[in-house]
Order: C-alpha cells, then sequence, then structure tokens
C-alpha cells in the first residue's frame, strides 16, 4: 500500500499547489480585465474545481500503481488450483507485476478502471479540498478576529490610567 500511497499523496499535493495556484491567477486576470478587485483567495466552487481537477490528474498518473496493486494483492485468489495447492502466486513483486502485464496485455492493461477510479477520486477530491479551504479560511478568520480582541483588551486594559491620568 505504500508503493502506491506515498506517490500518490506526493504527486496529489504537487498538482494541488500548481492547480490552485493557476486558477487563482486565472481568476485574477479576469477579474483585472472586468475592473474588478483581485481576489486574495479562491471561494466555494473554486475550490470544488481545483481539488476535482487534482484529483484526475493524480488518478490517471498513478493508476498503473494501483493496477499493479490490485493484481498483488488478489493474485492468490486468481491463481489456479494447482497453483494454490502449491501455494505459490502469480507474480514475484511489483516489477514483475508490472513487466508481466505490460508483455501479455499491453500498456493499456495498466489503465484499466481509469474511469470508474476518476469518477470516484474526482468527487472525493473536490469534497475533500472544499471542506479544506473553508476550513482553512475559517480559522484565518478566527485568528484575525482573537488579534483584534487582544489588541482591543490592551487598549481598554490602559484606558482607566489615561483617563485617571488627566
Amino acid at each position: 500500500a505504500l508503493c502506491y500511497d506515498i506517490p500518490y499523496n506526493a504527486l496529489q499535493f504537487t498538482v494541488l499547489e500548481r492547480v490552485r495556484a493557476s486558477v487563482l491567477a486565472v481568476k485574477r486576470v479576469v477579474a483585472r480585465r472586468r475592473n474588478a478587485p483581485a481576489p486574495a483567495t479562491l471561494e466555494g466552487w473554486d475550490n470544488a474545481f481545483v481539488g476535482g481537477f487534482t484529483g484526475m490528474i493524480t488518478s490517471v498518473a498513478t493508476e498503473p500503481l494501483d493496477v499493479v496493486r490490485t493484481r498483488l494483492m488478489t493474485q492468490r485468489v486468481l491463481a489456479s488450483a494447482a497453483q494454490r495447492a502449491e501455494h505459490s502466486v502469480a507474480y514475484r513483486g511489483w516489477l514483475d507485476c508490472l513487466t508481466t502485464i505490460v508483455r501479455e496485455e499491453g500498456v493499456r492493461a495498466l489503465f484499466k478502471g481509469t474511469l470508474a477510479r476518476l469518477a470516484m477520486v474526482s468527487l472525493g477530491s473536490a469534497t475533500w479540498y472544499a471542506i479544506y479551504a473553508a476550513g482553512c479560511g475559517h480559522l484565518r478568520a478566527m485568528k484575525a478576529t482573537r488579534r483584534l480582541h487582544a489588541a482591543a483588551s490592551r487598549r481598554l486594559a490602559h484606558a482607566p490610567a489615561l483617563y485617571a491620568a488627566r
């Protein structure tokens, strides 16, 4: 699972930052052309788009790893009865699995199930990133509010001394 999860997550966060920066740049260009204020951050549906598009790119790029992982996990089930009796497996490791798939079924076999995975992952990523971005925005707003309250409290704490000095 780590052979799949680590590359997927590394690629996901790299792509996420690129897509987010690109969408934000496009939004700023559009705002400039309309003589509107440029947005500082993305909001709502923009974040859902960024998450969904990131999920799609990452899914397609890591689909061969997913196919190899699935084949390795299910190889005992798919082995013939004679092989099961000997406790042997169809593949000796991930590299053997990859080369066997390409040799026997072709490169296209590494992308079996891509469409179904695209649908599932893009919706999941869109939801995840939209909620994550909204949560980060909420936390930033709370932090800014606390700073304002702290500054106001400091000013109020000094206020009695100012009035007493008069």
